[in-house]
């Protein structure tokens, strides 16, 4: 399947998640989906800014450690 998708013609979309990247593929679907969807665009925003301010966290404790 990872074959395939690095060989598709050009004027054909290809969206590729990791292996076990569910979380991601969820995340893009609805990313695209909140094109035509205020609503869901609002709450994108809102779940990248937590998302944000969660590696941030995570960063500075990772920083704290050494």
């Amino acid at each position: 399947a990872q074959l395939a998708t690095v060989q598709m013609p050009s004027g054909i979309p290809v969206a590729t998640v990791a292996l076990n990247g569910v979380a991601n593929a969820a995340m893009l679907a609805a990313r695209m989906l909140a094109l035509a969807d205020d609503g869901l665009a609002e709450k994108q925003e809102q779940k990248k800014t937590e998302r944000a301010a969660a590696i941030e966290k995570k960063d500075a404790e990772l920083q704290n450690k050494w």
